[in-house]
């Protein structure tokens, strides 16, 4: 997304013409670099960290505990993040493409907890698939392209340390390709194993 204040006044005129015309940024996300506005807008955040972003968190639909959607929505380019807490006493989804954000929250006004086994992929994920499979009816599918400026690097699953050469339990992660971090001799933090977050909801761990 592009940062943008807000502008009040757009156009003063007077009978002799224009006194103040206001210069607002202006969003131009596939002009050439010669064809660029004179004031453009400025990105809010490092496009490759929002792809980064956005693979992490279609990751939660794909594989974790958001694989609901997938199936039944059958569409590459949703994302999101369920949420299970205090009891569980409040449930949520959080998912979106390009086009559209949407929230699904689960609690009472007085908190109380609402299952034992009740989780946001449980009660709030169904909910979200069916007001998103109206919403984005006839609608064509819109992912983010991938930015220059990022690498796949093997890791380790379990440690989340880069793998060595034909190790098993792997699999291909992002990262910046002007960081430290993509040279072996300077692996990413290792990470609790999968044997140790057993005792971990799917939630959790996606």
């Amino acid at each position: 997304g592009y940062g943008i204040e807000p502008t009040l006044i757009q156009r003063i005129e007077a009978l002799d013409g224009v006194i103040f015309e206001a210069d607002a940024p202006v969003v131009c996300v596939a002009c050439d670099d010669d064809k660029q506005p004179a004031n453009p807008a400025q990105p809010v955040v490092d496009t490759r960290i929002a792809y980064m972003l956005n693979t992490m968190l279609r990751s939660v639909v794909e594989e974790g505990s958001g694989r609901r959607i997938a199936r039944e929505m059958n569409r590459s380019d949703l994302m999101g993040k369920t949420g299970t807490t205090n009891g569980p006493a409040e449930l949520w989804f959080t998912g979106f493409n390009r086009d559209v954000a949407t929230s699904v929250f689960i609690g009472l006004d007085t908190p109380e907890p609402l299952g034992e086994s009740e989780q946001g992929a449980t009660v709030a994920v169904p909910i979200w698939i069916d007001f998103m499979q109206q919403a984005l009816a006839g609608r064509p599918e819109r992912t983010m392209g991938r930015p220059d400026g990022l690498v796949d690097r093997l890791i380790d699953r379990d440690t989340g340390q880069f793998a060595r050469p034909g190790q098993s339990n792997t699999m291909f992660e992002l990262f910046l390709a002007d960081s430290t971090n993509t040279n072996n001799s300077e692996s990413p933090q290792p990470r609790r194993s999968r044997d140790e977050d057993d005792s971990l909801s799917t939630e959790i761990l996606f």
